[in-house]
């Protein structure tokens, strides 16, 4: 049986869900490059799990598990990942404002290609005040039905 991918083209920056007014224009661009490098990158790097989690406005990590151990990748500012957070629920076809936890599925395409899927979770700790994202790399075999993402390489 084939697996149904409904191809996603991302909106214009004008149009894109992850409009904020606490987010000023000139830092949407960076907000997408990082998580196209982070999703392109992800798999040749030999990793299993991405985790993007902080305290909005204050802190901000992604990191990688590879080999069994978890490795920093970046730290973005912090006033950066709730727009962070939003491009990946936009990329997941969820909710972009929700802030009940969710999960689904995606694939990322480069050149034409599925190079990767991913199952995402979102979570979020009221007692803490940590929010995260958890994508676990997928098998194209392991691919239910799954939002397409086109990277440009």
């Amino acid at each position: 049986m084939e697996i149904p991918i409904v191809q996603l083209r991302p909106p214009p920056i004008a149009s894109d869900p992850m409009d904020d007014p606490g987010i000023e224009d000139y830092l949407l661009i960076p907000v997408i490059q990082i998580i196209d490098v982070t999703l392109a990158n992800v798999t040749s790097r030999g990793a299993t799990e991405v985790v993007l989690e902080g305290i909005p406005n204050r802190t901000c990590e992604v990191r990688q598990k590879a080999g069994g151990q978890w490795q920093l990748i970046m730290r973005p500012p912090g006033k950066l990942l709730r727009a962070l957070l939003r491009r990946l629920r936009f990329i997941a076809d969820l909710k972009v404002e929700s802030r009940v936890d969710q999960s689904s599925q995606f694939a990322v395409e480069i050149d034409g290609v599925i190079r990767v899927g991913f199952h995402i979770t979102f979570s979020s700790d009221e007692a803490t005040g940590i929010t995260r994202a958890v994508l676990t790399i997928l098998e194209r075999s392991q691919l239910k039905r799954a939002q397409l993402y086109l990277v440009k390489s």
